[in-house]
């Protein structure tokens, strides 16, 4: 089941801009563990 960032706001009671903001961030974050990761830099 998939939110819209509407919806995740909602729950939060946050803007939805904010829920985009954290979720960008996280992406970020999330791309850069996986290209320090060891298995990343042997394969």
């Amino acid at each position: 089941y998939c939110l819209t960032y509407s919806e995740i706001a909602n729950y939060l009671c946050i803007s939805s801009s904010s829920v985009q903001t954290m979720i960008e961030r996280a992406e970020k974050k999330i791309k850069k563990r996986i290209n320090e990761s060891l298995f990343c830099l042997c394969g």
